[in-house]
């Protein structure tokens, strides 16, 4: 082992304990938070749309950063990433096809209406 490995290793520990904070429960919670807050200063017109929209979008680039880094990545080395790829290896849900109605199916036979 090289100083350097000792010297960036914690650094590295650190930074992605960082990461996971802000991206874990208590990341989320804060966010909550922050758009419950957001809301209610709008509600009663202390805040204003484009204001709240900055707290929105902040929120949006947080907890998108993974998706937003590999997409950069896959632009940098070509490489095809899907967005599959980025949240653990996790395969899209299959499309299924809406069920077409049946032609003789009355969707109002089973409602009653007070009188």
């Amino acid at each position: 082992m090289t100083s350097t490995s000792n010297f960036v290793e914690p650094l590295s520990n650190s930074a992605r304990w960082f990461v996971e904070l802000l991206t874990g429960s208590l990341g989320m919670s804060v966010a909550v938070l922050a758009i419950a807050a957001v809301g209610l200063a709008m509600l009663h017109g202390r805040l204003s749309v484009r204001a709240s929209a900055r707290v929105a979008l902040g929120c949006f680039i947080l907890f998108g950063a993974p998706a937003i880094a590999h997409g950069v990545a896959g632009l940098a080395s070509s490489a095809n990433v899907t967005s599959a790829q980025v949240y653990n290896g996790l395969a899209p849900l299959p499309l299924v096809a809406p069920q077409a109605p049946q032609p003789d199916r009355d969707p109002y036979a089973g409602a009653s209406v007070p009188m």
